[in-house]
């Protein structure tokens, strides 16, 4: 029988292999102890998100209070129940570090896990800490473009004339038509701060071109999506119990209520604040100064005639059904309405004609935004669209930011 020997180098190999046993055991477990910690770091940073994103979307109208509690309970909903031993979850409104700290339109949830080793607990007695945060907040939106054209087929923005000019300070020009031509440009130049978008395509003369607003050249985008009627949803104005009125020869001072032939005057006139039923024109003719604040017009037949030799100041409610909303035409009205303004003109507030179509004219920079059918822009006009961001054209959006 022979036996098996045993060099002295062979023993030595097997010493060193018992002596490197529990370090490379202790390797092993270590790396599955951190593969541990990375899916509970995973976990905890999903938590982490959710409890941020729910919190910033009561934090506008309920406060800070009802916020804080919305992020624990859904923590909780996570399985971090903020006992202090496995886990913690810390809040704070205004956040203290990243790029939102101060800013009190947003939350920081920060939640803490202590992760017991699995494996490596047979060389080490710590326990891994596990941290994630997240800062979520509100913002306001805009409801959609400062010049919409809502029309979804056919030519429905045309610019005619000369060298007619549409400049949109705030936002853009979208058009919802689907056609090749949707937006026949001409000679005429539109320049936008945000660049023009368009469902379907458009075509231009020589001269025609859409810019930024320093003047250099910016395609619009093509192929874009419909954007929805923004105010879709807008009631007509009630009726009844409207008192009926009529408009003087020297017009004077106007009172809300139900114009059955419209409003229609060459003398300068006050609107007083308030709802202005019309089944005619909102006619504005000669040398008038048309003056009111709080003031919505609602076109149920008849449309908007403002001369350019006319002077109009006139804004829309700040609060209310029609708050932010300046004309509202009847959505069985087809009329087309002008604004030819005057450089002393100005509209503040939404002009909505959702069945109808609009001309531009003259030199003038007005705060409206306007959501129509049809548009043009004619003439040799320089007309300039300041835009309305106020009541009734905004919202608030919660967004999960860092």
């Amino acid at each position: 029988m022979r036996r098996m020997q045993i060099t002295r180098e062979e023993g030595q190999q097997l010493l060193q292999l018992a002596l490197l046993m529990p370090l490379m055991l202790a390797m092993l477990g270590l790396v599955l102890d951190l593969g541990n910690v990375y899916v509970r770091h995973r976990r905890v940073q999903s938590a982490t998100d959710a409890a941020a994103a729910a919190a910033a979307t009561v934090l506008y109208q309920s406060g800070v209070t009802v916020a804080s509690n919305t992020a624990y309970y859904y923590a909780a909903q996570h399985g971090y129940n903020n006992n202090g031993i496995t886990n913690t979850v810390t809040i704070a409104s205004p956040p203290t570090t990243g790029s939102y700290a101060g800013n009190s339109q947003y939350m920081q949830v920060r939640i803490r896990e202590s992760v017991q080793p699995i494996f490596a607990s047979m060389v080490w007695r710590g326990t891994f800490q596990v941290t994630a945060a997240a800062t979520a907040g509100w913002r306001t939106a805009r409801l959609g473009p400062s010049v919409l054209v809502l029309k979804l087929n056919g030519e429905t923005f045309t610019m005619n004339g000369n060298n007619p000019s549409l400049t949109v300070r705030l936002g853009n020009v979208h058009v919802n038509s689907n056609s090749a031509g949707a937006v026949a440009l001409g000679n005429g130049n539109v320049a936008t701060q945000v660049r023009a978008s368009i469902v379907g395509n458009y075509t231009t003369g020589p001269n025609g071109a859409f810019r930024d607003l320093n003047g250099d050249l910016q395609a619009p985008l093509t192929g874009a999506s419909v954007k929805p009627d923004p105010l879709a949803s807008l009631p007509a104005p009630s009726r009844t119990g409207v008192p009926t009125r009529s408009v003087p020869s020297k017009c004077g001072t106007l009172q809300p209520g139900i114009y059955p032939s419209g409003i229609t005057t060459s003398s300068d006139c006050t609107l007083e604040p308030g709802v202005y039923i019309l089944d005619g024109d909102f006619d504005i003719r000669g040398n008038a100064r048309i003056t009111g604040s709080g003031v919505f017009i609602y076109l149920a037949q008849g449309s908007i005639k403002l001369a350019g030799t006319t002077t109009t100041n006139l804004s829309a409610p700040t609060s209310g059904t029609y708050g932010g909303v300046l004309f509202f035409q009847a959505r069985n009205n087809s009329a087309t309405g002008n604004v030819n303004g005057t450089s002393s003109s100005n509209l503040r507030g939404t002009v909505y004609l959702p069945a109808g179509g609009l001309d531009l004219s003259g030199t003038v920079r007005t705060e409206a935004n306007f959501v129509v059918n049809t548009l043009s822009v004619s003439g040799n006009s320089s007309f300039t669209v300041e835009g309305y961001d106020g009541v009734g054209w905004t919202t608030q959006t919660s967004a999960l930011v860092e």
